[in-house]
């Protein structure tokens, strides 16, 4: 991943921290910030982004 990727995500609030049913987040926007750390030895890396736009998905019941 490098700066200027883009980005397409999507989080899950479960419903404990919704107080109701579980929600779906899609977030779309863009890398502008990479941090390696290969002299830990460690392989994580930190991302900054800029998120442009986003969508709120509700998990609805389903009823039969």
């Amino acid at each position: 991943m490098n700066s200027g990727s883009e980005l397409d995500i999507t989080l899950t609030l479960p419903a404990e921290v919704t107080r109701g049913s579980e929600v779906f987040i899609r977030a779309m926007g863009k890398v502008v910030r990479v941090d390696r750390r290969p002299d830990n030895g460690s392989t994580r890396v930190g991302v900054a982004a800029v998120i442009e736009r986003y969508e709120i998905i509700r998990n609805e019941p389903r009823t039969a």
